[in-house]
């Protein structure tokens, strides 16, 4: 036994001074691995579901609802849920010489067989019975055994990325094709802020690290080797889809600017959060704004264009909340088979006397839009047309034909003065590039919100303790990058709404609405 002190003594001497990173790093052996799979995923090591018995009616269960780290969460510390209260499941605190004393029973230190008996009978050393909120277990020996070996490494565990003394973080940014430059300006904007935010102390007297992945592939093989503990601004749009199982099925948190999937994803749980809405929360603030104009000019709305994702799914959206708001019949032009015919989408829009057009396809067709139905403009018709910011080029192309008569939407001010302060600031202190401000400003603020929930979440830090903290931020500024997040355990999104500019001959863009919100 001496001896074996000895040689424990002499590795934590090597692993001096970071002890707790030395340890961490560490493999887990194949008993804790199965362990872990137990405590995390509520499978056993033959690869069967966990099973056991739930409630005061004992009734049969099995899968990931029986997982021990649903309730004592990853580091095992437990979180009051309601009346219940989880035990810290960290071995060093289950086997303290002076045992435990809880507010209806005391009882001595677990060994690993009493430990067994909790699990499997609900009694603990003392023999008294546990709240029946704890589930009974049937764990084999050996299944027991796997579990108290990776309780006993729970205590040294943390999260992938994070050391003693720093912090690391990934994004996603493309270093080739028409994105580059953009992507180059917000890997600027976030090492530039990540070093201030150094320079202040860091995150809890830890050194935040960027990593940056040049593709959706690069990310997989980079991040697997030298892991990252959450993602920011990670620019993936055309393969959100995959990125989003992938960040799932690793349980990596992510905090990006806006989402360009379509599902509404504001109303599920999950670990990826966004800033700002995508396109067809864009879509819904077109038709809240329209609608109210409406109630003067009449309404006779049609939506323009093709039918390929994300527009389609942009289109939908704009339909269903025509119906909620009690808009009338609303017809849908476009083509699902190719790009959008303009010309005859125009000439059916004048022959029906359509007068507030929502347009959701890409910038050339949106340009051909204009020049066709800005060609047929006459007394008798001369249709508003409504559709996103990312559209503005060819806006502004016909402005002359149009002045008044078309509205953009942009998910955050374009006249907001807080974030172009503090974007000059941060330019000016870090040399960066004056171009591609809105890009700029969109990891900012991601940025900022992931900033603030490493902040909540505590030294103590954890994936599942920053999900938390992101869920707890009400009305939160985020340096005036963009309009105050809000976010909970079913919403997504923290910014759910949009601003309205109108396209004017001789200003360009000209705001004509505060926030339209979406609640």
């Amino acid at each position: 036994m001496r001896c074996r002190l000895c040689f424990a003594a002499a590795a934590l001497a090597l692993c001096a001074p970071a002890v707790l990173d030395c340890l961490a790093a560490q493999p887990l052996t194949a008993e804790e691995q199965a362990g872990q799979r137990i405590y995390v995923d509520a499978i056993t090591p033959s690869g069967e579901p966990l099973r056991g018995l739930v409630g005061a009616g004992q009734m049969p269960l099995s899968g990931a609802a029986l997982a021990c780290g649903n309730c004592h969460g990853a580091d095992g510390k437990g979180r009051a849920e309601g009346s219940v209260l989880p035990l810290d499941t960290n071995w060093e605190y289950l086997t303290t010489p002076y045992g435990h004393a809880h507010p209806a029973r005391r009882h001595g230190a677990f060994t690993a067989g009493s430990f067994g008996v909790a699990v499997n009978e609900g009694l603990d050393p003392a023999g008294n019975r546990l709240d029946w909120t704890m589930p009974r277990y049937a764990l084999s020996r050996s299944e027991r055994d796997a579990l108290v070996a990776y309780l006993k490494r729970l205590s040294a565990q943390t999260d992938p990325g994070v050391a003693e003394r720093s912090l690391r973080i990934g994004t996603v940014l493309p270093s080739g094709g028409p994105l580059a430059p953009s992507a180059a300006a917000m890997r600027a904007a976030l090492l530039a802020y990540f070093e201030k935010v150094n320079r202040a102390g860091g995150i809890h007297q830890r050194r935040l690290e960027l990593r940056v992945a040049k593709d959706f592939d690069a990310a997989k093989k980079e991040f697997s080797v030298e892991p990252v503990f959450a993602l920011v601004s990670p620019f993936v749009s055309e393969e959100e889809a995959a990125f989003g199982a992938l960040i799932d099925q690793t349980k990596l948190p992510a905090v990006g600017p806006y989402t360009a999937n379509p599902q509404r994803v504001e109303r599920r749980s999950g670990l990826a959060f966004h800033v700002l809405p995508g396109l067809a929360d864009q879509a819904a603030v077109l038709v809240d704004f329209a609608a109210r104009a409406a109630k003067t000019s009449g309404w006779r709305a049609a939506i323009v264009g093709s039918g390929a994702s994300p527009f389609h799914e942009a289109a939908e959206a704009a339909s269903r909340r025509c119906e909620k708001l009690g808009c009338g019949k609303i017809v849908r032009i476009g083509s699902y088979a190719g790009p959008l015919n303009a010309a005859a989408a125009v000439e059916r829009l004048k022959a029906e006397k359509r007068e507030q057009i929502f347009f959701f396809g890409s910038e050339e067709e949106f340009a051909g839009l204009l020049d066709e139905a800005g060609a047929a403009l006459d007394a008798a018709w001369r249709p508003r047309v409504y559709a996103p910011g990312s559209l503005a080029r060819a806006a502004l192309a016909a402005r002359e034909r149009f002045d008044g008569e078309v509205f953009l939407v942009y998910p955050a001010s374009p006249a907001e003065q807080a974030g172009a302060e503090a974007l000059r600031e941060l330019r000016s202190e870090f040399k960066l590039d004056a171009r591609h401000e809105a890009a700029q400003r969109a990891a900012l603020a991601a940025a900022t919100v992931l900033i603030e929930g490493l902040r909540r979440a505590g030294r103590d830090l954890s994936r599942e303790r920053l999900v938390r903290a992101l869920e707890s931020l009400n009305n939160f500024d985020p340096g005036g990058f963009a309009p105050p997040v809000s976010y909970g355990p079913d919403r997504r999104i923290g910014a759910l709404g949009g601003y309205i500019v109108a396209l004017d001959r001789e200003r360009g863009l000209v705001p004509v609405s505060g926030w339209i919100a979406l609640e």
